[in-house]
């Protein structure tokens, strides 16, 4: 079963994303901000991680580079509503971060999971199921 960091300020569309990944099979964990994500990350192993880009304490572009530089190789799907500028800015520097996907919110679940299906098959090593 993989194991997905779910890492986003609002805490009522966080536990909508778990539950809906939970339904699927997923094991997830959420954490409030990129601080408490990143502390996560480091005490457990995560297969992927899904961060809002916008949050307090440490946002989640700050997020993306202190996973990159500790761990090359994990999926990363950033997502934002925008804020102060529009949302595809944030996730066009988000993608240049080192995010392996982004999605602009509002979105429908199953394109979430669609999307961690796909970034989860494409992080396997050959041969490996």
């Amino acid at each position: 079963m993989s194991r997905i960091l779910i890492v986003d300020d609002n805490e009522d569309f966080s536990a909508a994303l778990a539950t809906a990944l939970n339904r699927v099979g997923y094991e997830v964990a959420r954490a409030q901000d990129g601080k408490l994500g990143l502390k996560l990350y480091r005490e457990s192993k995560f297969d992927l991680v899904i961060s809002d880009i916008l949050m307090p304490e440490v946002d989640g572009l700050e997020l993306i580079f202190a996973l990159r530089k500790n761990n090359a190789t994990v999926p990363i799907i950033a997502m934002s509503g925008g804020g102060h500028g529009s949302a595809e800015h944030y996730l066009k520097v988000a993608g240049i971060s080192g995010a392996n996907a982004v999605l602009c919110k509002p979105f429908n679940p199953i394109d979430l999971i669609e999307l961690v299906q796909r970034q989860l098959s494409d992080a396997k090593p050959p041969g490996v199921a």
